[in-house]
């Protein structure tokens, strides 16, 4: 799937949402919610980069439902953005969208001192067949058995700042901020 299907299923679920775009410069969004304009809420769209199975996919046998690979710059806090949404293909060929509040991947990426100078990153984002999704970038085969082995507790990543399983499509959070 491409940018341009990405940016179109994004606008789709603006619309089933009562959100609308006020104003748009490349992939940053300034929504606002039913028309009112006093209120407004920044995001910035980051469709997939192609993603090769063999060297973004499982290594070690677990079975992704999709795959998003994602290279992005987070931007000084004056340049404020409230959500970033990450759009990929899940293996039904349909749009999945995980949207992060600026304030939440942030931290996360701080945490992981994955922000370089210059603001630039990058994360692959895995989806399971069971509606989760952890961020998966740079793992080695040791790191994804131990991690994202599912055991009788679920998996090792559940619950860490490698989970982006409640981000999934999003949309609540998003719609809570108007």
């Amino acid at each position: 799937m491409n940018n341009k299907l990405h940016k179109t299923a994004f606008l789709k679920a603006l619309k089933e949402h009562d959100l609308s775009v006020y104003f748009h410069r490349n992939d940053h969004y300034i929504l606002i919610k039913g028309g009112d304009s006093s209120r407004i809420v920044s995001v910035q769209l980051i469709c997939s980069l192609g993603v090769e199975e063999r060297l973004h996919d499982s290594h070690n046998g677990n079975v992704t439902s999709g795959i998003g690979r994602f290279k992005f710059t987070i931007p000084k806090w004056t340049d404020k953005i409230n959500f970033y949404i990450f759009g990929f293909t899940n293996s039904e060929n349909k749009s999945e969208f995980v949207c992060v509040p600026d304030e939440i991947l942030r931290s996360r990426f701080q945490k992981l001192k994955r922000i370089s100078d210059s603001g630039k990153t990058e994360m692959t984002l895995w989806l399971f067949s069971d509606r989760k999704v952890y961020d998966c970038t740079n793992i080695s085969i040791e790191g994804e058995w131990y991690y994202l082995s599912k055991g009788v507790n679920g998996r090792m990543m559940d619950s860490t700042e490698w989970d982006y399983s409640e981000y999934l499509n999003n949309w609540t959070e998003l719609i809570q901020q108007f």
